[in-house]
């Protein structure tokens, strides 16, 4: 195909055609790069690429084995364990994200019967291919050097990477991201690629409630790009993904399925209404997304300035309107977690290679409409120096155990649950709490409300506890004094939480029922130090 009909291809309608004649663009795009008889352009990309992969891979495989123990993936994994069983999230169980991420671990964990390691690896392939389509995407849209800049960041951003192949959300949301973004930026099956964008946008909402805005966004940007009228009918059918998802969910179990994607997360919020949550918007969370994403926010920048900067690059974009609506669509996530009460300035990490990727694109293809020429190693030297950033700040190795045992985090973890497992029966339950990720590793089952490990713990009334399947200081306390589940584990930090009314109350509570209930009806028989990212000491308890 000449470059005149890809451009051709790549015109949206309306206002968004391109200019009748050829302009420098087109006598040197980005596509004839890669036919280019002359230099070794796609050789030396191609390696950079490999070795960028395989550092990711290292990484990954590093951090799978190594890697923290965080306390979300304890109950991310009972969850995926739960669906594999046949529960429903919201009316079965109480989740609070979206209900994709438990599907996705499911088989792992129906396979190897409860494993952290088997979580840890699925996460790990998720990133790779995340990897993959990113470097994919942009070595057809702009040239192997682009390809071979994004490779180098993503390999480079250990921190990144880190967040990514935890047993969580953020490696499933990061690669529906930058798919949509991989679709937006095809032009070759235009209405196609609207319709595959939006379902990625769809899934993204589906695995984080915050992602609503990206399926928002990029679903009204996808009907209006639509050629014909039978893109657009795929388009609004990609569409109805998170309706039904959601739809159905909401239809079998309305009240818990509110709470999980919304009432749980307004917990947190102090009263003081809207001009409180504009002030901690203005004071807290900005500064947070600004020293926490420093690079990514400068590349974006630089892309803007880039893309906008001359009548070429201007030009560019009205025939690239699929990167301009990807850039929305991320600049969408990170925007909705923001209208959350609860906040971490982590939530945004999975827009972070979207970003890197999108970036990149940018820049290569604004480089080529002002100054068409021959490929240059600009953008990979570049990536190589914005890398070195990233690999400085935070560092390489972030995420790997440092508490000072032979034992690896999930070792440590399998040496508490290799006792509890001997001590319970496959249908026995345990009350987990903080040490949800044991439960999972010896493949037992959670007690009733304790579906959110330590965020199971909910200051609300016992009748309201139950029908939302949490658990609250009264609940807790009955299970232990009736010795209802086979196990008790129980941390540091679990005691401190027990003197709250809640884990996210600032109310006071009082462990003291809790504890000597505890101590009437279960002895200790193990003890873990160092467990997960706080370091908790965690101990078994069984029935006497």
């Amino acid at each position: 195909m000449t470059e005149r009909s890809t451009v051709a291809d790549d015109t949206s309608r309306g206002a968004l055609s391109a200019p009748a004649g050829p302009d420098r663009a087109d006598r040197m795009s980005p596509g004839s790069w890669r036919h280019t008889p002359r230099g070794r352009t796609p050789l030396v990309a191609g390696l950079v690429v490999a070795l960028s992969g395989i550092g990711l891979l290292v990484n990954g495989t590093v951090l799978a084995f190594r890697g923290l123990l965080v306390d979300d993936e304890g109950w991310y994994l009972q969850a995926a364990r739960a669906v594999a069983q046949g529960q429903l999230p919201y009316r079965d169980f109480a989740f609070t994200q979206g209900p994709l991420s438990p599907y996705v671990f499911a088989p792992g964990q129906a396979l190897s019967g409860g494993s952290l390691l088997a979580g840890r690896l699925t996460a790990l392939v998720l990133v790779l291919l995340l990897f993959a389509v990113a470097v994919g995407s942009v070595w057809r849209a702009v040239g192997p050097p682009a390809a071979a800049a994004v490779g180098i960041l993503l390999a480079a951003d250990t921190g990144t990477t880190w967040a990514l192949s935890m047993a969580k959300t953020y490696g499933i949301a990061a690669l529906c991201l930058v798919a949509m973004s991989a679709c937006l930026l095809d032009a070759r099956h235009r209405d196609r690629s609207m319709a595959g964008a939006t379902l990625l946008a769809g899934l993204a909402a589906l695995d984080r409630f915050s992602a609503v805005t990206t399926w928002v966004v990029v679903g009204l940007g996808c009907l209006f790009l639509a050629r014909s009228t039978r893109g657009r009918v795929l388009v609004a059918l990609a569409g109805l993904v998170p309706v039904v998802g959601y739809g159905g969910l909401y239809l079998l179990a309305p009240t818990e399925t509110r709470f999980g994607l919304w009432g749980y997360h307004q917990l947190t919020v102090e009263s003081g209404g809207l001009r409180a949550r504009v002030e901690e918007l203005f004071v807290t969370r900005l500064p947070d997304v600004v020293a926490t994403y420093t690079i990514p926010l400068v590349l974006a920048c630089v892309a803007v300035a880039a893309a906008v900067s001359t009548a070429d690059t201007r030009s560019m974009l009205r025939r690239r309107p699929g990167l301009v609506v990807a850039a929305a669509g991320t600049a969408a996530f990170m925007a909705g977690n923001f209208a959350a009460g609860e906040w971490h300035s982590d939530y945004l990490l999975p827009a972070v290679p979207a970003t890197m990727m999108l970036s990149v694109v940018a820049v290569g293809l604004a480089s080529a409409s002002a100054a068409p020429a021959p490929p240059s190693p600009t953008l990979p030297v570049a990536a190589v120096l914005v890398g070195a950033m990233l690999v400085l700040l935070p560092g390489w190795g972030i995420g790997v155990d440092t508490f000072p045992s032979e034992r690896t985090a999930l070792q440590r973890a399998s040496d508490l649950a290799a006792p509890l497992e001997a001590v319970t029966g496959p249908d026995d339950t345990v009350l987990a709490l903080h040490g949800a990720a044991v439960a999972v590793e010896a493949g037992r089952e959670t007690v009733e409300g304790d579906s959110l490990g330590q965020f199971s713990y909910v200051d609300t009334p016992t009748e309201n506890a139950r029908r939302l399947d949490v658990l609250n200081a009264e609940l807790l306390v009955a299970l232990v004094r009736d010795a209802e589940p086979a196990a008790v584990l129980l941390s540091d930090w679990d005691r401190e939480l027990l003197d709250r009314r809640g884990t996210v109350s600032t109310e006071p509570g009082d462990a003291g029922p809790f504890l000597a209930a505890l101590e009437a009806n279960y002895v200790e028989v193990a003890v873990q130090s160092g467990f997960s990212q706080t370091g908790s000491e965690l101990s078994l308890y069984v029935r006497r």
